[in-house]
């Protein structure tokens, strides 16, 4: 599959000296496909472990003029309602729009809708992804 890609640098105001690289598919995949087309570009699906990290993220999209979106983020909704990364580890940040997640969908997206902020979906919906190095 050919996939377009916008690629995303950008300084850690939390990590000085630190830059992340996230990489927006901007073709619309399933978490799964998702998952694979991230791991065959060497990377991962984005992961947001906190809100230093969300918010350059966000900044970095917005100045992308990708903030009308829904993208995959590394995330599944765990029976109690909390985010597990796709290996079955908690996150440490949880950042949902009011009223999320609401039981739509066991996967987590960035959602305009919300504010850019997540939103359980379900994992089958296909949508852009966001991946980093």
């Amino acid at each position: 599959m050919i996939f377009r890609i916008a690629v995303l640098a950008f300084a850690l105001h939390c990590a000085v000296g630190s830059t992340s690289f996230f990489y927006v598919l901007e073709t619309e995949l399933t978490m799964s496909e998702a998952v694979a087309a991230c791991k065959d570009l060497g990377s991962k699906l984005a992961r947001i472990t906190s809100g230093c990290q969300f918010d350059d993220m966000m900044t970095a999209i917005k100045d992308a003029g990708l903030e009308d979106r829904e993208m995959w983020i590394d995330g599944k909704i765990a029976d109690n309602g909390f985010i597990k990364d796709n290996a079955g580890v908690l996150l440490p940040y949880q950042n949902f729009a009011c009223g999320q997640p609401d039981g739509s969908g066991d996967c987590v997206q960035l959602w305009p809708k919300g504010g850019q902020l997540m939103d359980d979906t379900p994992c089958n919906r296909k949508i852009y992804a966001i991946c980093e190095d």
